[in-house]
């Protein structure tokens, strides 16, 4: 069986969560706490992924330590011969005990996100105040034997803050960040985002880049916006830095993803448009390739790797970017895109 779609799985193990992210692609479903992935789609999925040959499994919601046997699935995961991260706000993790649960389960790696740079913006777009609870809990995970990734999501109102919250992340001994930004997103048919324009978030990614470097702490810029934004030079110093990730799951497909139905996902964002089911529409490795090459999603992804602008067309970063995340286009070129292509 020849593999073509990459070494990554990411398993939606229920839509529950403890805050209320205000760009969040899962709110449409509610945070309603009966989504979650049942025992048996668990088991049929990692029987399809070692078929497929993906080792690399991701943990993710809503937030996926609300689940009421998260220590469990992870054991599951691990002893199936995977290896597993975990995508988290990271909250819970206030409690030691918990965490070295999970690590004692077989957990390899925890990825936090951290949804703003002080206690004010953490505030404003998760509508809690509980700033203060993330940095501790990222304190114990940096204390544990764990590997750790630090997403820091920022907006133009963090720059001023973004400083002392690397100074911070340092004395903790933080391993890694991954410096994001808000991005839009898919709300009942219709495309959401934060107000900043792209050029803003340019500008502002580019003005983080010296207090980056100047840290002392190994840190990428998760860049899913068109690289043209961005003023001459930058990316290439990024590029030749080592201090990019880029690129889309979207696009290319590498990957699969499977929510709390084990529905396959073609984004995380598109959870309210699935392409297939596994046990309906596929149930083996061999099935599932096949099911890729059927003529509606090869169509789908051939719709997605195309070129939406003419900026794009012979640009030497094509393969770096693909033109950012296609939600990009789907909300600034007004076009029915996403509705024609899987419809």
């Amino acid at each position: 069986m020849q593999r073509s779609i990459g070494n990554k799985a990411w398993l939606t193990i229920n839509r529950e969560c403890n805050l209320r992210c205000s760009w969040c692609y899962a709110q449409s479903r509610g945070y309603d706490n009966s989504l979650v992935i049942r025992n048996e789609a668990i088991e049929r999925s990692l029987k399809l992924f070692k078929e497929l040959q993906i080792y690399n499994v991701f943990v993710i919601g809503g937030e996926p330590t609300m689940h009421q046997d998260v220590c469990g699935i992870v054991s599951l995961i691990k002893s199936s011969g995977f290896n597993v991260s975990l995508i988290t706000n990271g909250l819970k993790f206030c409690d030691v005990k918990f965490l070295n649960d999970l690590v004692d389960a077989g957990l390899d790696m925890v990825g936090i996100s951290l949804k703003g740079c002080d206690q004010d913006k953490y505030e404003k777009v998760t509508r809690f105040d509980y700033f203060e609870s993330a940095m501790v809990a990222i304190g114990n995970v940096c204390k544990s034997k764990v590997s750790h990734d630090i997403s820091v999501t920022v907006s133009n109102e963090d720059v001023e803050s973004f400083t002392s919250l690397l100074q911070d992340l340092k004395k903790m001994d933080v391993k890694r960040l991954s410096i994001d930004v808000e991005r839009p997103f898919f709300d009942s048919k219709t495309i959401c985002d934060v107000d900043e324009s792209l050029a803003i978030k340019a500008r502002m990614l580019e003005c983080l880049f010296s207090p980056l470097e100047n840290c002392g702490v190994e840190y990428v810029f998760n860049v899913r916006m068109p690289f043209f934004f961005f003023s001459g030079g930058f990316v290439e110093k990024l590029i030749q830095h080592g201090r990019i990730v880029s690129g889309c799951q979207l696009i290319g497909g590498n990957g699969i993803i499977i929510d709390t139905n084990a529905n396959v996902l073609p984004c995380n964002q598109m959870h309210e448009y699935p392409l297939g089911q596994l046990g309906v529409d596929f149930a083996t490795g061999d099935d599932y390739l096949a099911f890729r090459k059927r003529k509606d999603i090869d169509s789908f992804y051939k719709a997605m790797n195309a070129c939406p602008n003419a900026k794009c067309v012979d640009c030497q970063y094509w393969s770096y970017c693909g033109a950012g995340c296609r939600f990009y286009w789907f909300r600034d070129s007004g076009n029915n895109l996403l509705h024609n292509s899987i419809s």
